[in-house]
């Protein structure tokens, strides 16, 4: 049972509310700043994170979020069993922000976690939410948080049930018979986090445009791997990136499009002769021969030698 204020509950569930309508909008990055500008509420704005790793808003009786930090002095991590072990705010036990937790432990009230993917301006943060503390640990002066709900391990658990779960979870966390969903759920969550990490970074690189057409709009972005990240060597980094639009990633990974080691576009033959509508006509045909955007870093730059060797099978191909 939810012990909160109506007014901290009425709060809660609008930004709750708030926050998945931008995810559903969005994706599950968002930036620093929408988050620090956050909702409407009573004819007031009402942020979702500050400066503070945990953070009250005004007219909550409870913290709203928790987050991790740029060069943190904490040492906040994930275990293997979906937990998060996030440290008291330095001030003791009794500290105003950790004594908040402990309430928000001790009545299952949901928060939200915010985890840094892009610590270079603008800052953009990875969304889970609702999570919850299930442990408080006063000798190593941190808590234990609950990942599943955020990682999507219990959809069809609400109100009492939920609150049941999320009260034993810290004590069957090694229950065998739950081993092959957490692990699965955990997998999912890693690879959420790593694709978001490596998109946020290739999109900046690239000054979130489509390097082929220049298209602005960041919803319509993807971060295509040149080598395949189902390579051994298909490394998640930025220079192994390409930022395209999702039309022009489908025609990359397709073969229909190829990027020569020199960073030019060209288009299959068969499909530069092809008669269709206007969008095979400006939005393929005509990027044939055009010089892609690049990043201004160096070590961002697409690296010749990848694009050689995915140059080598879209000529294959054609």
């Amino acid at each position: 049972m939810t012990h909160l204020g109506t007014s901290d509950q009425l709060l809660r569930n609008t930004a709750l509310q708030w926050l998945g309508e931008q995810v559903q909008k969005f994706g599950d990055v968002l930036p620093a700043s929408m988050l620090q500008a956050g909702f409407e509420f009573r004819n007031r704005q009402v942020p979702i994170i500050s400066q503070q790793g945990i953070f009250r808003p005004q007219g909550f009786e409870v913290p709203l979020s928790i987050r991790t930090g740029v060069n943190s002095p904490y040492s906040d991590a994930e275990t293997d069993e979906g937990l998060l072990r996030y440290d008291y705010e330095a001030g003791g036990i009794n500290r105003r922000s950790n004594a908040g937790l402990r309430h928000a432990m001790n009545h299952q009230i949901p928060l939200v976690y915010l985890k840094i993917v892009q610590h270079k301006s603008p800052r953009q943060y990875l969304v889970l939410s609702p999570v919850y503390i299930v442990h408080d640990d006063p000798s190593t002066e941190s808590f234990l948080v609950n990942l599943e709900y955020a990682m999507g391990m219990h959809p069809g658990l609400v109100g009492s049930q939920r609150d049941e779960h999320v009260a034993d979870s810290y004590h069957d966390i090694y229950d065998p018979q739950k081993q092959v969903e957490r692990q699965y759920a955990l997998r999912t969550y890693k690879q959420r986090l790593h694709q978001s990490t490596f998109r946020e970074n290739v999109l900046h690189a690239y000054r979130n445009q489509c390097t082929i057409c220049s298209l602005k709009h960041r919803q319509l972005l993807d971060a295509a791997h040149i080598t395949p990240d189902s390579h051994s060597d298909g490394f998640a980094v930025t220079s192994n990136g390409l930022s395209l639009c999702k039309i022009h990633h489908a025609a990359f990974d397709s073969n229909v499009m190829g990027i020569s080691p020199d960073y030019q576009v060209h288009v299959r033959e068969d499909i530069l002769k092809e008669v269709d509508g206007p969008m095979l006509r400006h939005g393929i045909q005509e990027m044939h021969g055009k010089q892609i955007l690049l990043p201004k870093g160096r070590d961002h730059k697409p690296d010749r030698d990848r694009l050689a060797r995915r140059y080598e099978r879209f000529l294959e191909v054609g």
